[in-house]
């Protein structure tokens, strides 16, 4: 049993650093034991105990990064409270890009503790960043956090279907290497092998879980984990309900990104993420970086506590969201979130009125088991180009449908093609774009 005042000083500071890389792995192991016994108690916490919580954490995070890294310092200088901190200007990934280049965000810790990421490119702003290697012990227990909620149990197997495993999750599971979703089918006799020896869990990103679903359907075949974790592509209610039908299994949402990781994730109520608080910092604003009404939509906002390294501080991650301003019935205190949609994907309709892409790909969704793959491309304010994938089930009335769909979403003019390919071309980073916008509009004046 770890003591209450061990595990309350460890969750509130970043564990001692140690340059001797043995040494560092086994404190990290044995820190994230003791990390997850706090978060135990941690996601009960009071609201004002977990204000008081994250004050700390912003007070020395605010510390090092005007010490030690230079883009902060001037930004920084008089900033001494929680109150102070959400008057500070937000950052977006032009500037982090431009600051990384002139290395400016990364400090003396980066050569012994730096761990190289790059962004996908999915906002048409890619960059490489660092990660603190001492965020890992945090990120590991927060993890497991995830897995408990889904249901693992101790003998349970988690695996991964995924392109590459991610930096502190090594040994918290088997991986198995899927690129995209065409590379499903060749692991299915793997995925199979494991389940008829383990209860196993089964994350991956939805574009892989609905081609996995497509192909069970195809050949008849079963498989039945005790739940599924999905991750990186938004999750339609339509999608997510054709998953838990294939495979007879719960379907819990995770909230991340590449920058800075576990952000929230789905309780056993399925109502909005509930944000790791102890981890980050995130905030619903308006266009000039003022939260909005609890219920209103607005833009993201996430600070990273403990990356030394290269922090990311009020930084706007492309997504919009609103706070559900209601306790959950699964008792736990952390804050919930609903996200709306990436900033990216919203655009101007032929109307003048704001689009959602989450709201003009539901067609799609609500037809997932007869779509191999798709892409949306916005060529101009009244011109779409819809490009399907299909499988054998899709029928003339379909494509049909989805046209007429997206004309009633759009409005008009509007200027629209359904086009079925054989194949749609993956990004460098092997991630697909499901909506590309050639005409993108600016949202800074968005309230």
């Amino acid at each position: 049993m770890v003591p209450q005042w061990l595990a309350k000083k460890v969750l509130n500071r970043a564990h001692p650093r140690m340059n001797l890389p043995h040494l560092s792995t086994l404190l990290e192991r044995l820190s994230a034991d003791i990390y997850e016994k706090m978060l135990e108690r941690s996601q009960y916490l009071n609201p004002e105990e977990l204000r008081r919580l994250q004050e700390e954490k912003v007070k020395r995070l605010i510390k090092m990064a005007r010490e030690l890294i230079p883009f902060y310092k001037d930004r920084l200088r008089s900033i001494s409270s929680l109150e102070e901190f959400y008057s500070l200007p937000t950052i977006s990934k032009t500037e982090i890009r431009a600051g990384a280049d002139r290395s400016e965000f990364h400090n003396r810790l980066t050569p012994v503790f730096g761990i190289k990421q790059h962004t996908s490119g999915s906002t048409g702003i890619p960059f490489n960043f660092f990660l603190d290697r001492n965020m890992m012990a945090l990120r590991r227990a927060i993890y497991r956090r995830l897995l408990k909620w889904a249901g693992k149990r101790e003998q349970d197997l988690v695996i991964h279907l995924m392109p590459g495993v991610h930096p502190g999750l090594e040994g918290e599971n088997i991986f198995i290497k899927c690129q995209d979703p065409t590379e499903v089918e060749k692991n299915l006799t793997e995925l199979f092998r494991l389940s008829e020896k383990y209860t196993i869990i089964l994350q991956s990103r939805v574009s892989h879980l609905v081609r996995l679903a497509q192909l069970l359907e195809k050949n008849k075949l079963t498989l039945r984990p005790r739940s599924i974790i999905s991750y990186t592509e938004h999750l339609f209610l339509e999608v997510k309900n054709y998953l838990i039908k294939v495979f007879h299994a719960p379907v819990f949402d995770y909230y991340a990104c590449n920058e800075i990781a576990a952000i929230g994730q789905e309780c056993e109520t399925h109502d909005g993420f509930h944000v790791n608080s102890e981890w980050a910092l995130v905030e619903v604003v308006n266009g000039k970086g003022k939260p909005v009404q609890i219920g209103g939509e607005g833009e993201i906002l996430v600070t990273s506590f403990d990356n030394e390294v290269m922090p990311f501080i009020r930084y706007r991650i492309g997504d919009r969201g609103a706070w559900i301003d209601k306790p959950c019935p699964c008792g736990k205190t952390l804050p919930r979130l609903r996200i709306m949609g990436r900033e990216v994907a919203s655009f101007i309709r032929p109307d003048g009125t704001l689009g959602y892409f989450s709201s003009l790909i539901k067609p799609i969704a609500k037809r997932v088991e007869r779509i191999l793959q798709y892409q949306v491309i916005r060529r101009s304010k009244n011109e779409f180009t819809v490009r399907l994938v299909p499988t054998e089930k899709f029928t003339a009335e379909d494509k049909q449908t989805v046209g007429h769909q997206f004309i009633q979403y759009l409005g008009r003019p509007l200027k629209l093609q359904v086009q079925l390919v054989k194949s749609i071309d993956d990004y460098p980073s092997g991630k697909q774009r499901g909506f590309i916008n050639l005409e993108p509009d600016y949202f800074g004046t968005i309230p």
